[in-house]
């Protein structure tokens, strides 16, 4: 088959002629041509520049999930081999491979062309090919030739088609005949996908020197400078070509990567493809749109601290008894020499276990000295950190729950008074401090933990990272269960 450039039905080119009209103007076929050709590329430029490109929603791939490759946009990469299809059986009880299906959606190319699908569909070789470079340039190839067994990068491209009876183009029937009507599709690719590793479809912040000066640099959000370098030296992706394929003119060039597939066997005519894996994460490019950028904004993506056990103590005025803050220390061993206590942190989704060593909670004992009344501070021993989750259905490597344990002669000498008491001298003051900024995510982001004014949680102020800071009052152990005035000098 010849490829060839249809220029005639590609009329989405960087022409900034448009119509003027006046009483008495007589239209022609061109100038009507003129008028759409200004709309549609208008329309597309603004789609690309402001917009960006990417899938704007749906898409899906139904029953898709993100086993079978490594991953390199989030959590730590897992082997190959380790990983089962997506799709069981409900006679035999057995895994095996899965149609290719993908569901409605909507997508921007580079071009500015919209992506529309709106019903579900198989991936056959009616409706996709291979795409494989030829001295430098895509090329696209039909499936039931082309097509072997492996791993393969999932896209979709613009397409067009007339559509209508025929009609010759002149009054003489010679020269090219010119359907009425043009119908706006889309087409299915596969890339053979290079390396065991599915490519990451997010870009990197743009790049730019370090110091930017200019007269908005005391503004809050910059400095402007960098920005204006930015838009400045932003490249605004060419349209690209449409080539004639399988009656359609098809974007070759400009695909909207969806996911990562495992074909296997060899295609059969107007059967869907068959895959063992999918991933339908890493390769996608999203569009911001104006929703998803206030909910990053409202760091709708962090995890975050959702509870404390003491939740009902924070930041109180009045003090607790001194009852209700020893049953916190249990005779539960947590380790050779430590013991665990019911002071327990909940994260709304799964952290790394590998990052939550001793040093991200501290828990410390502040009391005003009897003569001057300097205050006196000292920390609790903390020996070990129970990592046992809430939830039994987290990732690998995860837990959702932190419970503080404390050095087994500590709880003896200070709550048992088996020894000799700081805590019995006068009332006292407990500050818990969490770090968040080192402990991690699975996405490996930071956890939200900024404490919010007297709410106890959850936490977050819509960034990574921060410092959680809770305080209670406690009346020592001779105290009646009363108030008083004596608050440990705070």
């Amino acid at each position: 088959m010849n490829i060839f450039i249809s220029k005639t039905k590609n009329v989405d080119g960087p022409d900034g002629l448009r119509n003027r009209f006046f009483s008495r103007k007589r239209m022609a076929a061109e100038d009507f041509k003129i008028e759409q050709r200004h709309l549609i590329s208008r329309r597309r430029l603004v789609n690309r520049a402001v917009l960006g490109s990417g899938v704007v929603y749906g898409y899906a791939l139904e029953g898709a999930g993100d086993k079978g490759f490594p991953c390199v946009c989030g959590e730590p990469s897992r082997p190959v081999e380790d990983a089962q299809p997506t799709q069981q059986s409900t006679q035999t009880g057995e895994t095996g491979p899965i149609a290719l299906n993908v569901l409605p959606g909507f997508a921007l190319d580079r071009s500015g062309r919209e992506l529309v699908l709106s019903e579900a569909v198989d991936v056959t070789a009616d409706n996709a090919f291979l795409r494989v470079r030829v001295n430098g340039t895509w090329c696209p190839r039909a499936i039931d030739e082309a097509l072997a067994a492996g791993k393969y990068v999932l896209a979709v491209h613009y397409a067009e088609f007339g559509v209508g009876e025929a009609v010759a183009a002149s009054l003489c029937g010679c020269g090219d005949t010119e359907r009425p009507h043009v119908c706006e599709s889309v087409f299915f690719s596969l890339r053979r996908l290079e390396g065991e590793q599915c490519p990451c479809g997010d870009t990197d912040c743009p790049d730019g020197p370090d110091c930017r000066c200019d007269a908005c640099e005391n503004r809050r959000r910059g400095p402007h400078a960098r920005l204006v370098d930015w838009a400045t030296n932003r490249e605004v992706t060419a349209v690209s070509t449409l080539f004639p394929w399988a009656d359609h003119d098809v974007a070759v060039d400009d695909p909207v990567e969806l996911a990562c597939v495992e074909i296997v066997g060899q295609p059969v005519k107007c059967k869907p493809l068959m895959v063992t894996s999918i991933d339908a994460r890493s390769p996608r490019r999203v569009v911001r749109t104006n929703d998803t950028l206030y909910d990053l904004i409202n760091g709708c993506d962090l995890t975050h601290i959702a509870d404390i056990s003491w939740a009902s103590w924070h930041r109180k005025r009045s003090r607790i008894s001194w009852q209700e803050f020893s049953d916190f220390f249990t005779s539960e061993p947590a380790g050779e020499d430590s013991l665990l206590t019911n002071f327990t942190i909940r994260f709304s989704g799964p952290v790394l276990a590998q990052t939550i060593h001793r040093d991200v909670i501290t828990m410390s004992v502040q009391m005003a000295d009897g003569g001057t009344g300097w205050i006196r501070s000292r920390r609790l021993p903390l020996r070990d950190l129970d990592l046992a989750p809430s939830r039994s259905d987290l990732p690998p490597g995860t837990t959702d729950q932190i419970r503080v344990a404390v050095a087994k002669r500590w709880v003896r000498d200070e709550i048992e008074m088996d020894g000799e008491s700081y805590l019995n001298e006068r009332d006292f003051v407990v500050e818990i401090e969490i770090r968040g900024d080192l402990i991690l995510d699975c996405s490996g982001q930071a956890v939200d933990a900024n404490s919010i004014g007297l709410q106890a949680a959850p936490t977050g102020n819509g960034t990574p990272g921060g410092t959680y800071f809770s305080t209670f009052k406690v009346m020592r152990m001779t105290r009646p269960a009363q108030t008083g005035d004596d608050d440990g000098g705070r």
